[in-house]
């Protein structure tokens, strides 16, 4: 008999988040961080750090979409005894006892609170730890997992006053490990992704090749490849900015090298090399897309696709590629299905179905789907926007409202652009510009 939780679609498929329940067979990759650190804190053996962790907003939007809302906690002692499973009890325990763990454990317990979305338990726990000195591996982890909850909430617009010298602190004063690269490659990610800085990039990039060969010896192979995948995948990005396309490919073959090696070993071994594979396989899709080489992109966005069928996210990208092959039909097909598998995205997926639609020319489709973005993220700018141009087209009653939320939106954006507050607001432009392929 299936658990209550399991009897809606978004319960089967992402349990673990709601309760630290089991995973189900169709499970999308992004559960198995998740269920890796659950483990963890029961089990004597340490299981490996996967690096995949989920927005906040994903869990909000997936326990709206479940409608289990007794799951909408801030800490896990909110949650009702009666709903505990004997795993989330546990880590119940563990939080309480917080403040008289070892650092070790407290790093445990930190990565199941961040896999869970629940990044502001993580801050409330160690904010009387900012004295912390990193004094070995295990207090650089916690370091870590502090400075990545705040960082994820302040990616989402959360009041988090973040600052990227968080990771670099680490990255100085960590002992050679883990955690010391990790926070070496936020350096070289944050450096492209939020400052566009080449150089700063580069230069981090430097000290990252370092660390990775003076720590391939005391590592896990598994560890060890998903290091080199990932310094070779970030590092695609460097000649991307550069506009080198031979060197971008380059790149991203050297990190598929290094992905494809991890897939040996037992259970827990394979599931390494799945999360290693996953961020390859999209980056290489992204990589196509941006040398137009739209047929590559295709092939790949179709193996993406067959690897892991379950998560919404490989039929967006699906969907991006038909889009720019300017078959709208065929990302219809698409995104109609990553709308049945969402959260996550469902805002940008109802978005984009709704975007289909209206270069179909059914409007009334379309509007139906503008508002379904809408009522999972209110300020989501481009689903009202969207919703306003057919509204227009239709004369509907409703395009007094349209008009409000977009000036609304609007007078906000002004001050602080909600698109540019949270990544899952960062909405495609309008009709017109991605029907003609503009970028």
């Amino acid at each position: 008999m299936m658990n209550e939780i399991s009897l809606t679609l978004p319960g089967y498929l992402s349990r673990p988040f709601f309760d630290l329940g089991h995973v189900c067979d169709d499970s999308p990759a992004y559960n198995a961080p998740l269920d890796m650190d659950r483990r963890n804190l029961s089990e004597s053996d340490d299981m490996p750090m996967l690096w995949q962790t989920m927005n906040a907003s994903f869990r909000e939007e997936l326990i709206h979409a479940a409608g289990y809302h007794e799951y909408a906690l801030r800490d896990p002692r909110q949650l009702e005894e009666v709903l505990r499973t004997p795993d989330w009890r546990a880590l119940v325990a563990y939080v309480e006892e917080f403040p008289s763990l070892d650092a070790r454990m407290k790093a445990k317990v930190l990565r199941v609170l961040n896999r869970l979305g629940l990044f502001k338990c993580t801050i409330d726990l160690t904010s009387k730890d900012r004295s912390l000195k990193i004094t070995d591996e295990s207090s650089a982890g916690v370091s870590w997992l502090r400075a990545y909850a705040r960082y994820r909430l302040h990616n989402e617009g959360g009041d988090v006053n973040y600052s990227v010298g968080e990771f670099e602190h680490i990255a100085t004063a960590a002992p050679s490990g883990l955690w010391k690269l990790a926070a070496i490659y936020q350096k070289v990610v944050q450096s492209v992704k939020h400052e566009g800085n080449v150089y700063a990039a580069e230069a981090w990039q430097k000290v990252h090749s370092e660390e990775i060969a003076r720590v391939s010896q005391e590592i896990s192979r598994h560890d060890l490849l998903m290091a080199k995948s990932r310094f070779h995948r970030v590092h695609a990005f460097i000649p991307q900015m550069k506009g080198d396309g031979m060197e971008t490919r380059r790149e991203m073959e050297l990190a598929e090298r290094y992905a494809k090696e991890a897939f040996y070993g037992d259970a827990i071994q394979l599931a390494y090399a799945k999360e290693i594979a996953w961020p390859v396989r999209e980056s290489s899709i992204k990589e196509a897309l941006w040398s137009e080489d739209l047929e590559l992109a295709l092939e790949r966005a179709l193996n993406h696709r067959d690897q892991d069928p379950f998560d919404a996210r490989v039929w967006v990208n699906c969907g991006e590629v038909f889009l720019e092959m300017e078959k709208p039909e065929r990302a219809l097909e698409a995104y109609l299905e990553a709308a049945r598998l969402a959260p996550p995205g469902g805002a940008l997926i109802n978005f984009m179905v709704g975007h289909c639609h209206e270069v179909l020319g059914d409007s009334d489709l379309a509007l139906d789907r503008y508002l379904a973005s809408l009522r999972i993220d209110p300020l989501a700018i481009s689903s009202a926007r969207g919703a306003l141009r057919v509204s227009e087209k239709l004369g509907s009653r409703l395009l007094r409202w349209t008009q409000l939320q977009v000036e609304s939106l609007e007078a906000v954006g002004s001050a602080s652009p909600p698109e540019a507050s949270a990544p899952h607001r960062q909405l495609p432009p309008p009709v017109g510009e991605v029907a003609t392929g503009t970028r």
